[in-house]
């Protein structure tokens, strides 16, 4: 059942991704209708996250539901998945911030940043 303060897409939109209200209603139950990306309820409002595939506009909406991933907040659908964002990118954008946290832990004499005022890399510096 759909939690008070929670918004459902017209009919149109549902059906543009093969979705009829009570399969919609299951989707965001599995997830305890919370973002599964940052695991946080939102403002209620869900975005229908879908693959991005080839030929996704000449698609029937029968089809269209094959691809549908998930519900995700607003956030989410903008920020971290992106059209063209795979799994694959975002392990790249994990090993790069967690790099960035290594270096600041190891050099706190440097500043906040891993780079020194040339622009070198402080990791090369020693």
């Amino acid at each position: 059942m759909k939690p008070p303060g929670i918004v459902q897409p017209t009919t149109a939109t549902l059906s543009k991704y093969g979705l009829s209200a009570e399969s919609w209603a299951i989707i965001g139950e599995s997830q305890g209708w919370t973002c599964p990306c940052g695991r946080v309820p939102g403002t209620g409002r869900f975005n229908i996250d879908h693959e991005h595939v080839r030929g996704w506009k000449a698609m029937a909406p029968v089809d269209r539901r094959r691809y549908v991933r998930g519900l995700v907040c607003w956030t989410c659908n903008m920020f971290t998945l992106a059209k063209g964002t795979t799994s694959e990118r975002l392990r790249r954008l994990a090993d790069y911030l967690d790099a960035y946290a290594d270096s600041k832990m190891n050099h706190h004499d440097a500043g906040p940043g891993r780079w020194d005022e040339r622009g070198s890399n402080m990791k090369d510096v020693g």
